[in-house]
Order: C-alpha cells, then structure tokens, then sequence
C-alpha cells in the first residue's frame, strides 16, 4: 500500500498531557509519544500510522524500525483498533492546566473540551489592542472594549465605542445644541445655519438693499424698523442703481451696433453663405475669395482656388480648398471647427457641377502660418479646361454658391 502525500503530512502522535504516566506499549518507537491511529506490523510491533508511513517513504515494502524486518503494507500491516481504544480511553489533563484549567478526560474527549475551553486564548473579535484573552474572560472584555460597536444616541449611526465622543463633538448633524445668538434650544447642528439664516431674530443681517449700495447690518428683529425708517433713502439707491444699468444696455447697444458696422464695413458675410464671382485674370492661377463668417457668431472662412493646382499625366485639374482664418469671435467658439461646405459651380447652359468639402478637426488659426493645417478641400476639383470653359466661364467670370452647414 503505497502512502500518497497527505498520509505523511498528517499529525504524529498525541503530545497531549496524560493524567499519570503512559504505559510504555503505547509509545510510538519512532515519534516516542502516545501513538496516534496505531497500526500493527506482521512481525508483531506497533506505530503510529502516520510515523511508520514516513520511514516507507512510499515504497509498497517497508523494514520495521525494531527488528529490520521487511513487510508489505496492504499484507502485513493494519489498523490496532484495540490498542487504539485503550489510547482514547487514557486520561489527560487540558493543555491549558499551566493557565489553570481544573478539567481531567479521556483522550478522545480532549478535542472536544479544548474546542470550549474557557482558559484557551482567543482574539477579541472588535480587533482591538489588547490582543489575546482566556475565553472566560472575553464576554466581559466586550462590555468595555474601546473598540466595541457603539450606536450614536442622535443619529443612530454605528461606531467604534472610541469615536463616539469626537463624532458627537465634531460631526454629528443631529446633535441638538443652542442658539448662540438666541439662546433656543435642541436645535440640531445641521439646522443651525439655516436657523441663523432664515428663523434667527437676534442674528446679524444685511439690509436687503445691500447690494444697491445700503451698507446697514441689524438684528433680523430690527431689520424692519430700519426698512420702514430708511425708505426715501432706499428708493434713491434704487433710483441710481437703475440708471447705471440703463448705461450699461445703452454701452451695450453702442458696441453691439459698432461691431455690425464693423463687419459691414470689412465686407464679411456673416450667413454662411457666399455667392463667389472669380474674375479669370489671364497668367493668374491662384483666386481667393472674399472672407465670410459661418453665422454671427462664426468662424470666420475663405476660399481658394488654384487653376493647375494638381498636374496627373498631363491632365491639369484645378483645386479648391476652404481655409479657417483668425476671427473676431474666436474666443467664443470651439475648435477644433467641424463643418460641411457645399460648393455649386453655376451655368447658364449646363448642369451645375456640385461637391461637398468636409471639414473636420481643423485647429484654431492663430496667424497666416502653417495654413495647410487650417484648411480642408478638393486637389482634383474639376479638369482645369472644364472648369474654365465657356460651359462655366461667361464672359470671363466663374460663378460659384457656397453655403456652410454647421
């Protein structure tokens, strides 16, 4: 019989304390304490099970430690139930006998007695700095342990018994207190600013037209008093306060009017929509349009065509880019700017050519520099000789619709 990993990891034999001295045919020869699980070998000598496994080391025959004679473990050895029964009958003293323990048993009683025995060490199971105690005396320990479970009175939170005084001290919104002001009493602490601030007749108030320039500070049980004798005074502040705001709509109304001259000024579009007429210059090959503003407040756009702005063998085709510039409602926008641009060449004789240019995550422009990075459009437009034909070039003048949608 072949022992497998947890046989041999078991306990040896029993170090309990015996009540008198053991007989010495139960001592194990090898662990040399009172056999545990005692087993017989063929040649008549007794073990501990575990201890004789240990010296087979796992093989099926094993040399018995008295005699160095061989026998095999499923033939030659098994269980002593007898001797076994005569071991669980011996009498032994608790192992807490040295702490005080008065009990005496047998052996097979011994785990039993030791699972309740009040003179065994336990934790306190609040986890506090006492460490271990006899199990005799935790029950009372709980009743004073600094760390025990403690219910707030006020607010019925739960707690370690020493934090109740902070709590109740520092954080506890329904501890009732008193008006410092008043003198009322039981009103909670998380009720008291509002009492200050609403229901408090001795608490220290702002007039009500403090914000227009009376500066009078009373007990809220005065404060009317003073309203009441103070009235002339307070329909002037009133008075004045109302005429700095109307100054201040009229500023408004003169910068908002500047702004709009402004922009008609500058001859910017603020609809988001331009209607583009290109006048072809002969030996010219780049054309900007005039700028124009995606809405009011907008982005502020122009584009550029370029005549031969892409050469494909031998096919010229002319390019149209929409650009972002620096704008006067730059910081009052977001970027990066997200837009679709709808371009429509105008004919009088033909379809119009439509496309769409998408802008997506152009930057915010700040100077002229690095414009590749503020603009968004099409390298191969139209062919160049389409573009520039007399289908879509009247009278050397090229019509195009640009409308923004945001």
């Amino acid at each position: 019989m072949a022992s497998s990993q947890s046989d041999t990891d078991g306990v040896l034999g029993y170090a309990a304390i015996f009540d008198g001295e053991a007989d010495r045919k139960y001592l194990c020869p090898i662990c040399l304490v009172v056999m545990r699980d005692a087993v017989q070998t063929s040649c008549g000598h007794r073990f501990c099970r575990v201890c004789i496994l240990k010296v087979a080391g796992g093989n099926p025959l094993c040399k018995c430690p008295v005699d160095n004679t061989y026998f095999d473990f499923d033939d030659e050895m098994f269980p002593d139930i007898a001797i076994q029964r005569e071991i669980l009958s011996l009498p032994v003293k608790c192992n807490q006998v040295a702490e005080g323990c008065p009990w005496v048993g047998e052996l097979r009683n011994l785990e039993t007695h030791l699972e309740g025995c009040d003179y065994i060490e336990i934790e306190c199971e609040f986890g506090c700095s006492r460490g271990r105690l006899l199990r005799r005396d935790i029950d009372l320990h709980k009743e004073t342990c600094d760390k025990r479970p403690t219910i707030c009175t006020h607010c019925s939170d739960q707690m370690p018994y020493s934090e109740i005084t902070r709590h109740q001290l520092l954080e506890c919104d329904k501890l009732p207190l008193n008006c410092t002001q008043c003198g009322r009493a039981g009103i909670m602490r998380g009720r008291i600013q509002c009492h200050l601030d609403n229901d408090c007749a001795h608490a220290i108030v702002n007039c009500q037209f403090w914000k227009y320039g009376c500066k009078v500070k009373e007990k809220r049980m005065n404060i009317f008093e003073h309203d009441t004798q103070s009235a002339s005074r307070h329909i002037k502040l009133l008075e004045k306060h109302v005429s700095m705001q109307d100054q201040t709509i009229e500023d408004l109304k003169n910068r908002m009017k500047s702004i709009c001259r402004t922009a008609i000024d500058t001859n910017f579009e603020m609809s988001g929509r331009l209607q583009w007429k290109i006048e072809v210059v002969p030996g010219e090959n780049k054309y900007r349009s005039p700028s124009f503003y995606t809405g009011y407040p907008g982005y502020k756009l122009h584009l550029s065509l370029e005549k031969k702005g892409h050469i494909e063998q031998d096919q010229a085709y002319a390019s149209l880019f929409v650009i972002l510039e620096s704008g006067q409602f730059d910081n009052d926008l977001f970027f990066p700017l997200n837009a679709v641009c709808k371009v429509k060449v105008l004919s009088e004789f033909v379809e119009p050519v439509e496309t769409v240019i998408h802008c997506e995550n152009i930057p915010r422009s700040y100077y002229e520099r690095e414009i590749s990075n503020c603009q968004r459009g099409r390298l191969r437009f139209m062919h160049t000789n389409k573009l520039f034909s007399a289908d879509y070039c009247t009278n050397d003048c090229i019509y195009m619709d640009i409308k923004m949608k945001m």
